[in-house]
């Protein structure tokens, strides 16, 4: 028979020679010791049946894996983070800092990150110098031309073969990515001592509801990926309480007891503010859209009578892409570049952004009115680069705030109360505003490692829950 056609025996699926045989199991990460031919019983006197011993030791298993570019340390993973965004790789907004932070909350040495996203443009040597798995490892090149989250599951299949300690299996809402896992799940394709979560960060309902705009039928489909991936997971995280109450309010059903609330993880080095000058600096961070404030930040200043520039502000620090301005936004701008200096970074990478916020650290203070945030990285960016925050009472951030910092740094989503609370901050005596800063960072410090403990926390009772095998 020529090689491809059927076998004889139609019971067969498939007919294996030695050769073919022995590359599929060293393929799969078993040592074969020997092979050859035997009989197929008793009665059969010609050696026509393969036989193949094999083993596999788990030091040699784990160099299998190593050159393979599947693991980057000599532990065996137990979690698996599904991400279409990274953190470094490439620019990337809130989603690609969680899944850094969570990464380093449950040990990078002890995490798989599979990275779904957009591959086109970056460089190759980027994956293994970030310790992750991207698709084409796992996927041919035929299926990859598949919608995304088809690709999600045939790489988390191959991954779950590979390494069947893993115990938890997380991915983001945003465009549903998710949702062939959850399915596939409930259908009984993935073993059920694999714990699905679901990390909420804000899906389309979510967008809509912070650009107060119906996005229509063209996102009819991500939406129904989304609600499939989030309802269908066996836990659902959300960091604040406004995306939940948004959550349900918009139709998703939830079991109470799959619903956790933790805030976002942050690692951190403890950062000491050793003095504060007189403020002269005002300090725009975020995409310079509607949802982050943007238009309502250059109304409140053009709105000003010279308030700012009698308590010393002289310069305006715009840090973070265009994305959506419009000929008021660029007329405001003009009309402030006559009153104050103007510098713009448009460009700069997070770490980057975070060494021009510290340069401006003792002599400024940081504008964020985002409109509808969930739970905005960029507050705790700004935090621990030591420059106070002024946000809006308004989506998720208020829950981040304590007593009493947010009755000096939360305004009400108007240009009046806006431009109030900076003229509030600008009038602050230098040791007025110096306690408030150390204040605020202290607070901050103690709420992320109470957060970071937490998660630590749930993450032993996990690994105490499921031992690995």
């Amino acid at each position: 028979k020529s090689y491809g056609a059927y076998p004889e025996n139609r019971a067969h699926v498939r007919e294996w020679t030695h050769e073919e045989l022995v590359v599929f199991c060293q393929a799969a990460g078993f040592q074969v010791e020997r092979y050859g031919h035997t009989r197929a019983n008793q009665f059969d006197e010609q050696y026509t049946t393969i036989y193949i011993q094999l083993r596999c030791d788990p030091d040699r298993y784990l160099e299998f894996l190593q050159v393979a570019g599947l693991l980057h340390d000599d532990v065996m993973p137990r979690h698996l983070l599904l991400t279409a965004e990274y953190a470094g790789l490439h620019s990337t907004g809130g989603i690609g800092t969680f899944v850094v932070e969570q990464r380093l909350t449950y040990g990078v040495e002890n995490t798989l990150c599979l990275y779904i996203g957009q591959e086109e443009s970056l460089d190759a040597e980027l994956f293994p110098r970030f310790k992750l798995i991207n698709s084409q490892m796992l996927v041919d090149k035929v299926n990859l031309s598949l919608p995304v989250e088809e690709i999600a599951l045939k790489a988390t299949l191959q991954l779950l073969f590979y390494f069947p300690n893993l115990a938890k299996i997380e991915y983001p809402d945003y465009q549903g990515l998710g949702c062939r896992l959850a399915q596939a799940k409930r259908a009984g394709l993935l073993p059920p001592s694999v714990q699905l979560i679901v990390h909420c960060h804000g899906a389309t309902h979510y967008l809509e509801n912070a650009h107060q705009t119906w996005y229509g039928i063209s996102h009819f489909n991500a939406a129904e990926r989304e609600k499939i991936s989030i309802e269908n997971a066996d836990s659902i995280v959300f960091p604040t309480a406004f995306l939940l109450d948004l959550y349900r309010e918009t139709g998703f059903e939830m079991a109470n007891e799959k619903v956790v609330q933790l805030r976002y993880p942050y690692h951190f080095k403890p950062v000491h503010i050793e003095r504060t000058e007189q403020a002269d600096t005002v300090v725009f961070f975020g995409k310079r859209s509607t949802m982050k404030g943007y238009s309502l930040f250059l109304a409140a200043l053009t709105a000003d009578e010279g308030q700012l520039l009698h308590l010393g502000i002289k310069r305006i620090i715009f840090i973070g892409p265009r994305v959506s301005e419009t000929q008021e936004d660029i007329a405001r701008l003009n009309m402030l570049r006559s009153q104050f200096e103007v510098e713009e970074y448009t460009s700069l990478s997070r770490i980057a952004a975070m060494d021009k916020l510290r340069s401006y650290a003792n002599n400024a203070f940081c504008v964020m009115p985002y409109l509808g945030d969930n739970h905005p990285y960029a507050l705790l960016d700004v935090t621990f680069a030591c420059v106070l925050p002024l946000m809006l009472r308004a989506g998720g951030v208020a829950e981040l705030f304590a007593e009493p910092f947010d009755r000096v740094l939360l305004a009400d989503p108007t240009e009046t109360s806006l431009l109030a609370r900076m003229c509030a901050l600008a009038k602050l005596s230098v040791e007025e505003r110096h306690r408030l800063r150390v204040n605020f960072l202290d607070n901050m410090m103690s709420a992320q490692k109470s957060i970071r403990e937490a998660l630590n926390k749930s993450t032993s009772d996990q690994r105490r829950a499921n031992p690995p095998t």
